[in-house]
């Protein structure tokens, strides 16, 4: 059995790598992501949370080999109150019920779930990172070179995802018309994440 402080450092050590991947002070349509990223495909935010995005997920980590998943609430990060709150370890046998109970009720504290406004997601092997911004309703999902197999294993478990120049050019989804975005938005996107 791991004891506390052990897992506290594993969990402490993969939050950290989690954050590495993104500035958090940078909003899209910036370039949000740090370091040496090879492809970019984009969806909805809210796909992070549906009933069936454990499964995904636990997909990802096993194709990955990684063990578990760094999850950021960023928004919480800068709020003094909700700071030691503002993350979570998910291990790869996490189950639907675990993960949305994770959502739902971190530290015991409802608003966790209410306040991810913006968020990041990354395995503890870091070959590939999810970044989101709830409010622009736009998830990121970004892959180091030799990991585009990771996009194959989202769009598996019923996500789907779009170049961005390809999303602009063709409208995207019925809830979330890119080409509706306005100009500085796409051009931005465009220069930024193709």
């Amino acid at each position: 059995m791991i004891k506390h402080s052990i897992h506290d450092k594993i969990e402490s050590a993969l939050i950290n790598a989690t954050l590495s991947c993104v500035d958090t002070n940078k909003i899209l349509p910036e370039m949000v992501f740090v370091g040496n990223w090879h492809k970019f495909l984009f969806c909805e935010s809210d796909h992070v949370f549906s009933a069936d995005f454990s499964d995904t997920l636990s997909k990802l980590l096993d194709a990955d080999k990684s063990d578990a998943v760094g999850m950021v609430n960023i928004g919480m990060l800068y709020d003094e109150k909700l700071k030691n709150k503002s993350s979570a370890y998910i291990a790869r046998n996490t189950i639907n019920h675990d993960y949305s109970k994770t959502l739902n009720n971190k530290n015991d504290n409802d608003e966790w779930i209410y306040r991810m406004d913006r968020y990041i997601l990354s395995p503890s092997s870091g070959n590939w990172c999810i970044y989101c911004e709830r409010i622009n309703e736009i998830c990121i999902i970004s892959v180091k070179e030799g990991y585009d197999f990771i996009f194959e294993k989202i769009q598996d478990g019923g996500i789907w995802l779009g170049d961005i120049k390809d999303l602009i050019a063709g409208g995207g989804t019925y809830l979330f018309p890119f080409n509706k975005l306005i100009p500085e938005w796409r051009s931005s996107l465009i220069k930024n994440y193709s």
